[in-house]
């Protein structure tokens, strides 16, 4: 089972449904989040017939279309890639070439929801809260640090247990042996677990086989803590959530992180938006009929 509030609201928050729909001659949503959170991005695919068009596509105003996969006669599955812009209680997206039109149910949480008990279930998986702002939490404690706090909610979540990954990232806290001057922690983690699933082996190295499988996934997580931090780097991260940077290798510097929450609920919310964002991705590009096999879910 999965143990802990961090491991159940990333898995059901993350997890993509392939929703299935008709018979053949019809639109169908073969992927879609279950729920977003405000300023998460998301990748909806829509299987179509061969004599369907380019589709049009209609939302609410709280959604933005950001891209498309460009379409070419003949494809089989179009690609809708939106963001959230603020909260929605539902709405849906609409989809429509010809006479085919297909309407995919939408909702959106506020980030002011994310510590409330949530009304969704996966796969009979309740989920009692996305992320454990207040209270005691196994990966929330001034001891985890951010790069494994984050990899530790990702690897409960795809079950996976590899003590070299997990310690291949501790380095990295504070921007790198708290520089600040190097990529957040979360971000690395993220980057670390993509590469896990996605990334080229030492027999692909050695054979000079050209697997960049992972290089387009790291760079939407990337552009995510772009939009959310201004910047990747610990120090931009920093000023989002404080309003200034810190050296913590001064006495001074640390104690005033520590006052003002670095570790009770700054660093704390950057680890769950980061696990999340990685967790959608991963979830994203795993095929659910093939890839998925790699993965147990209780």
């Amino acid at each position: 089972m999965l143990r802990d509030a961090w491991t159940i609201g990333i898995v059901v928050m993350a997890a993509l449904l392939a929703v299935t729909a008709g018979a053949d001659g019809e639109l169908k949503c073969i992927q879609k989040p279950m729920f977003w959170l405000a300023g998460q991005q998301t990748r909806i695919m829509i299987q179509t017939p061969a004599d369907c068009g380019k589709l049009e596509v209609s939302y609410p105003q709280a959604l933005e279309l950001f891209d498309r996969w460009p379409h070419q006669a003949g494809d089989s599955t179009q690609r809708f890639y939106f963001r959230a812009l603020e909260s929605l209680a539902a709405g849906e997206i609409t989809f429509k070439s010809g006479d085919y039109e297909l309407a995919v149910p939408v909702q959106v949480l506020a980030w002011a929801e994310v510590t409330e008990p949530a009304k969704f279930e996966f796969e009979g998986l309740a989920l009692p809260r996305i992320f454990p702002m207040d209270g005691e939490d196994a990966h929330k404690s001034d001891t985890s640090f951010v790069p494994q706090a984050t990899l530790a909610a990702l690897m409960d979540v795809f079950h996976v247990r590899d003590d070299t990954l997990f310690k291949s990232v501790f380095g990295f806290h504070g921007g790198g042996g708290d520089s600040h001057d190097g990529a957040c922690g979360s971000l690395c983690a993220g980057t670390a677990m993509i590469s896990y699933f996605f990334g080229r082996t030492r027999t692909e190295f050695d054979l000079r086989m050209h697997n960049c499988e992972a290089t387009g996934i790291v760079k939407r997580l990337h552009e995510m803590f772009e939009a959310e931090y201004g910047g990747i780097r610990c120090r931009d991260v920093q000023k989002k959530m404080f309003g200034r940077e810190f050296d913590v290798w001064k006495e001074e510097d640390l104690k005033t992180f520590l006052e003002m929450g670095g570790h009770d609920t700054k660093c704390p919310e950057v680890v769950g938006k980061g696990a999340m964002w990685a967790a959608g991705l991963i979830w994203d590009e795993l095929s659910r009929e093939e890839r998925v096999k790699r993965v147990r879910v209780d």
